[in-house]
């Protein structure tokens, strides 16, 4: 959170939910140019780092929607069929 003078917030970090409009995803290049004074002159230093953006939450919740229910049937179905092979072999 950032304060003001008064330190009344500024602005905050929210990471309530997903703000479709706001979602990224794939490689992202960032350039830095940065110049310090050596003492005679300017020294210009740049920098190149790529890197990338992942929505894990999103893909997790996407991936887990089907599967949850469905390995839920899976077991339920599986426990009642070895139940009645069990009453069929008596």
């Amino acid at each position: 959170m950032v304060l003001d003078t008064n330190d009344h917030p500024e602005a905050s970090l929210n990471w309530g939910g997903y703000n479709l409009s706001k979602l990224r995803f794939g490689h992202y290049t960032a350039h830095m140019v940065l110049a310090y004074d050596n003492g005679t002159r300017d020294v210009p230093i740049e920098a190149v780092v790529g890197f990338w953006v992942v929505p894990w939450r999103l893909i997790l919740y996407v991936i887990a929607v089907p599967v949850i229910p469905s390995t839920l049937v899976y077991l339920i179905m599986r426990r009642r069929f070895r139940k009645k092979l069990q009453r069929a072999r008596r």
